[in-house]
Order: structure tokens, then C-alpha cells, then sequence
């Protein structure tokens, strides 16, 4: 189905981009950690400012008021994971965009099209390759998150090791996703403008699972958004993943896959 060979070397062609990606989203970690703690000491105080916020306010970022500033896992999924989620899925589909349809826009897919392999391996060759670059992000990200707490919080917090190894499964997966979705659209669109599309598909599918229920929208349509299936909500409270959910995601991966091979074996490359 792919190229082992062509497979170690794009991975070594992300390796600088894999320790950078890594290294903000560690320092961010380690930064929300602090904030914690300083917020952790006036809890008290600063819930009853929150007690006059909206009750939308709250269901948006999918966080409890009443644990919000004394449990750290609530504390990450209000913060930390709002925005994880928003940029990595950006970033997800700018990678999957990238590995296809930009090169075909500036010529370079050529390097590979005089390749002896074809194109279905090459196609599902570069999906692998963002795939295990998320699938690595996201154990090294565990593994820090997991070192931060442990060290840096005060107050004897009890850290879930569940928590932090769903979040980071669930996500690499959700961000997998949306690579596999970006390397189709990619394909099929101008590669300059794709980014874009999905930097609209993203923050639109997140309204649509944050804020539906408020405004609304019909469920058909809310089930359209790839959130739906990351359950922040059994995320939070059970420490566990949605298994109807990742199976979605995995269908949807397979799917696109299997559409994108399909389109890049048809599509006419002038080289």
C-alpha cells in the first residue's frame, strides 16, 4: 500500500517541523501549568466571577465552572485544548494540503511522478507519513504534559495519567483526520487557496459542536463536523474516548484515502 523507503524519507523531511510543533505546544504546557497554579490559590474568589458568566460561555470551551480553577484537567481542556484543537487542526490540514497539491502547483511532484513507484504508493505513502508525524507528536506531548504536572504543580494535584493520554490520542487522531482531508482537497483545488478552504472548514466545524445547541443548528448538520466525533465532553469527565466516535474518524480517513488515491491516479500533472 505504500513505500517503506519513500516513507522514512519524508518522515526525515518533517523531523524539523515534528521538534519545533512539539517544542511550542511543551512550552505552552508547561506555561498553562503555571497560570494553573497562580488561579488554583484564589479559587474560591475568582469562582464566584464565574457563577455570573453565561452558561453558554462555559458549554463553548466544554469546561465545569465549579472545577475549573481546582482540577487541572479541567483547567487544560478550557485553555489548553481550545486551542490545541483549533491550530492543530489548521495545521493538520495545511501539512495534508502540502503534501500533495502544493507540489503539484510548484512542479515538484515530479521528483516522485519519475519515481518507479505509482502513484496510489506515493499518494498513500504521504498520508502515512502526516499521520505517524501526529501520532509521534502526540506521545511526546503526553509524556511532557504528564513530566509538567507531575513537577510543576503545587498543591499535591493529582494528575490523570488517563486524561492526558486520551486528550492526546483523541486529538492526533481528530488532526489525522483533517490531514487526510487537506491532502484530498489539496489535490483537487488550487493548492495556494486550500489552506484557506480548510481554515473556514475548521473554525466552522467548530461552531457547529461548540455552540449548535445554543443557535439551533439542525443535528444532521452538526453531525457534519468532524468535532463532533472528538468527545471533549466523555473526554473530560470519564477520561475516555468516544469508540463510536474514532471509529468515525477512522472510516472518514479510510474514505478519503481511498478518494484521494483514486483522484491522483486520474489527474492530468503537466510536469
Amino acid at each position: 500500500m505504500f513505500s517503506i523507503r519513500l516513507l522514512l524519507q519524508e518522515l526525515r523531511a518533517r523531523r524539523r517541523l515534528l521538534i519545533t510543533w512539539s517544542i511550542i505546544w511543551s512550552l505552552l504546557l508547561v506555561f498553562f501549568t503555571s497560570v494553573f497554579n497562580s488561579f488554583s490559590k484564589d479559587a474560591a474568589q475568582n469562582a464566584q466571577l464565574f457563577e455570573q458568566l453565561p452558561k453558554g460561555f462555559f458549554d463553548a470551551l466544554n469546561i465545569n465552572p465549579s472545577l475549573y480553577l481546582s482540577q487541572i484537567e479541567q483547567f487544560i481542556s478550557g485553555q489548553f485544548l481550545f486551542v490545541y484543537l483549533l491550530a492543530g487542526c489548521i495545521f493538520a490540514f495545511s501539512m495534508g494540503v502540502g503534501a500533495i497539491g502544493k507540489r503539484v502547483d510548484n512542479r515538484t511532484i515530479a521528483l516522485l511522478l519519475t519515481s518507479p513507484l505509482s502513484r496510489g504508493k506515493i499518494y498513500m505513502t504521504q498520508l502515512v507519513a502526516n499521520l505517524l508525524f501526529f501520532v509521534v507528536s502526540g506521545t511526546l506531548l503526553c509524556v511532557v504534559s504528564l513530566l509538567a504536572m507531575n513537577n510543576l504543580l503545587s498543591h499535591q494535584e493529582v494528575v490523570s495519567m488517563a486524561y492526558f493520554v486520551c486528550l492526546f490520542a483523541g486529538s492526533s487522531l481528530l488532526f489525522s483526520t483533517f490531514s487526510a482531508l487537506g491532502q484530498l482537497i489539496g489535490l483537487l483545488t488550487n493548492g495556494e487557496h486550500a489552506t484557506q478552504i480548510g481554515a473556514g472548514i475548521v473554525v466552522v466545524s467548530w461552531f457547529t459542536t461548540s455552540l449548535g445547541n445554543l443557535v439551533n443548528i439542525p443535528a444532521v448538520l452538526q453531525h457534519l463536523s468532524l468535532f463532533q466525533y472528538f468527545d471533549t465532553t466523555l473526554l473530560r469527565d470519564n477520561f475516555t474516548l468516544s469508540t463510536s466516535g474514532s471509529i468515525v474518524l477512522f472510516s472518514v480517513i479510510i474514505a478519503l484515502a481511498v478518494a484521494g488515491t483514486i483522484a491522483f491516479r486520474r489527474k492530468n500533472i503537466y510536469l
